[in-house]
C-alpha cells in the first residue's frame, strides 16, 4: 500500500452512501434532487472528529461557515449535470470554494454561446455549469478555479467574450 496507510484502520468511517434518487425526465428537477440529497449528506453529523495537525499536534479546527465540523463527501460518477448541484451543496457548509477542474473541453461557456439559450431551462446545461456556479458567487472567483485542458487549445484561444472569467485575467 503507498505510504503504508490503510484508511479503513485509520480510526475514519468508509461509508457508500449508494445512488441520490433522480428523475430522469426533468432536468431542473434532477439538479434540485442531487443537491438536496447531497445537502443532506454533507450537513450529517461525521461519525470521525477532527484530529491534531500532523506536523504540529494541535487541534484542526472545522472551517464550514457554521463553525461545525462535516463529512468528507467524495462524489463518483455523473455527468456534467452534477457539477452544479454539487457546488451549491458545498456552497451552504463552506462558502464560496476553491475548485480546480480538470477537464477536456471547456465547461465556463456563457449561455448565449454555448447552446443559444432559447429558454432559461436551456441555458443550464453541460458547457455553462462554472458559468452559473461563478454568477452564483460558488467559486472564489479570480484565483481558485483552472480547467486543465488535454486537447490542443487553451482558454486564450477563445475570444474573451465568449467564456466566463474565471480565473481572474
Amino acid at each position: 500500500m503507498p505510504l503504508e496507510v490503510n484508511p479503513f484502520l485509520s480510526g475514519l468511517r468508509i461509508v457508500d452512501c449508494g445512488d441520490i434518487p433522480v428523475t430522469p425526465y426533468d432536468n431542473a428537477y434532477a439538479i434540485q434532487q442531487i443537491e438536496v440529497g447531497h445537502r443532506d449528506l454533507l450537513h450529517r453529523t461525521p461519525f470521525s472528529s477532527l484530529p491534531n495537525d500532523s506536523l504540529t499536534g494541535t487541534p484542526l479546527v472545522p472551517i464550514a461557515k457554521d463553525g461545525k465540523h462535516h463529512p468528507r463527501v467524495i462524489t463518483l460518477g455523473g455527468d456534467h449535470t452534477i457539477v452544479l448541484p454539487l457546488l451549491r451543496s458545498i456552497y451552504s457548509a463552506y462558502g464560496p470554494i476553491s475548485v480546480i477542474h480538470f477537464d477536456s473541453h471547456l465547461d465556463t461557456w456563457k449561455p448565449s454561446v454555448f447552446g443559444g439559450a432559447p429558454s432559461e431551462r436551456a441555458a443550464i446545461n453541460h458547457g455553462t455549469y462554472f458559468y452559473w456556479a461563478s454568477r452564483e458567487g460558488l467559486i472564489a472567483n479570480g484565483s481558485s478555479i483552472a480547467s486543465i485542458f488535454f486537447l490542443s487549445f487553451n482558454a486564450l484561444s477563445f475570444p474573451s467574450e465568449l467564456v466566463c472569467d474565471l480565473l481572474g485575467s
